[in-house]
């Protein structure tokens, strides 16, 4: 999948891998790309909307962090799994 285009307004680079992204996600990928943790780039899929808390579609590493809010849609399933004692996360 090629990158469309590469931002580069932040602390680190923004990959973006469609040519239709909105103002709004934008913006918060933006956001993302300014704080320190974030490394060592931000993806935007092609399916990128905004979205409450994160951007949906976006892939953010974060170095020595888990950050609740970009992974709290996964997260039920995992609790999920670990209360029945599995060991991999259904999605």
């Amino acid at each position: 999948m090629p990158i469309h285009q590469t931002l580069h307004k932040g602390l680190i680079p923004v990959h973006i891998y469609t040519d239709d992204i909105g103002h709004d996600a934008l913006q918060q990928l933006l956001n993302v790309a300014n704080l320190s943790i974030v490394h060592p780039h931000v993806a935007a899929m092609p399916d990128v909307h905004y979205g409450t808390g994160a951007t949906v579609g976006s892939v953010i590493p974060a170095r020595g962090a888990i950050i609740p809010t970009w992974s709290k849609w996964r997260m039920p399933c995992a609790e999920s799994s670990a209360s029945k004692g599995e060991t991999r996360v259904k999605s």
